[in-house]
């Protein structure tokens, strides 16, 4: 297992695999937020490689705008995790977050933060494995006028 930094050799395999997360959006748009990422100085991604296959990543920024809980500014966000459905519960997601926690302490983070959808429960489960805390829960409405 070999983890590799975003460049622009990898960035469809990034578009590919946020496509498994967000399936409302598109390989285009997936791969211009990649782009965004490899330009960032605030944004990186780590991707994780197996046997020649890229198999997850995380994405991450710096946030200095307000996110529930936290108490110094500014702070490394999970913008986006995955791993293949098939590398799951080995202690790969974890594994990443560890690597973004090192990113952030480099970048003078003290605080690191992340979200998922409520019912997802596999991801509340590996967030509080890797020894976050719940802070908020948000639920958000739409009325069509």
């Amino acid at each position: 297992m070999k983890i590799k930094k975003i460049a622009k050799k990898n960035l469809k395999e990034v578009a590919r695999m946020s496509l498994a997360l967000w399936t409302d959006s598109s390989f285009e748009a997936e791969y211009e937020d990649a782009k965004e990422v490899l330009r960032s100085k605030k944004k990186t991604c780590f991707l994780l490689k197996d046997k020649g296959a890229y198999i997850g990543y995380i994405s991450l920024g710096l946030r200095k705008e307000y996110v529930d809980g936290m108490t110094s500014s500014p702070l490394t966000y999970i913008e986006g995790i995955y791993v293949d459905s098939a590398y799951r519960r080995q202690g790969l997601g974890e594994k990443l977050i560890a690597l973004g926690a090192e990113w952030g302490k480099e970048k003078g983070c003290l605080q690191y933060a992340s979200d998922t959808d409520w019912y997802n429960d596999a991801s509340i489960n590996m967030h509080k494995k890797s020894g976050f805390q719940e802070v908020s829960k948000v639920i958000c409405f739409v009325k069509d006028l």
